[in-house]
């Protein structure tokens, strides 16, 4: 059930991507592969992390707002606290999870993606930057490594549920 909130959130993140990178300088996409390369998060209209958290959060929300079960009889209005507190902690630890994939773990694609000159490199630099992307945030339930990539939201989600464990907090996972 959660595969079908993800595939939706990471195809937004990759439109969104796409469609930056088309529509960019080749200096300014030169400038954000540097940035990415030396692990700062975001140039100017390149936001990848916080584009990322925006994107899931959406879908998250969705997700986690109608749990399967509550473990104990509880008012509308602790419910929606809980899910609140859940919703808080899940975006705490999705920020550093999104830092790992697009920015730490590609890292040397990144350089690889900055280093190109001369004819032809800002179209490499293009494809070399959606597919960073693509293998970081994957857009298809299909891809190799998205099973991998839910695992992953699914843990921090499980996590996140702990962290704000009380009694009355939704069964969701």
């Amino acid at each position: 059930m959660l595969s079908a909130f993800l595939v939706e959130s990471t195809k937004k993140f990759n439109q969104l991507y796409q469609d930056k990178l088309n529509h960019q300088h080749w200096n300014t996409i030169k400038a954000f592969s540097l940035r990415m390369d030396i692990g700062i998060d975001d140039f100017r209209m390149f936001t990848p992390i916080t584009d990322f958290e925006d994107k899931i959060n959406d879908k998250i929300k969705e997700y986690i707002s109608k749990p399967i079960s509550w473990e104990e009889e509880v008012s509308d209005k602790l419910k929606q606290q809980s899910l609140n507190n859940i919703k808080r902690e899940f975006n705490k630890l999705i920020i550093d999870f999104a830092r790992s994939q697009i920015i730490s773990m590609p890292n040397e694609d990144w350089k690889t993606a900055y280093m190109y000159s001369g004819r032809e490199s800002t179209f490499k630099r293009k494809a070399d930057i959606e597919t960073i992307l693509k293998k970081s945030v994957p857009p298809l339930a299909s891809s190799e490594n998205f099973k991998e990539f839910k695992d992953h939201v699914k843990q921090i989600l499980a996590k996140a549920i702990v962290n704000c464990e009380k009694p009355d907090i939704a069964k969701l996972v």
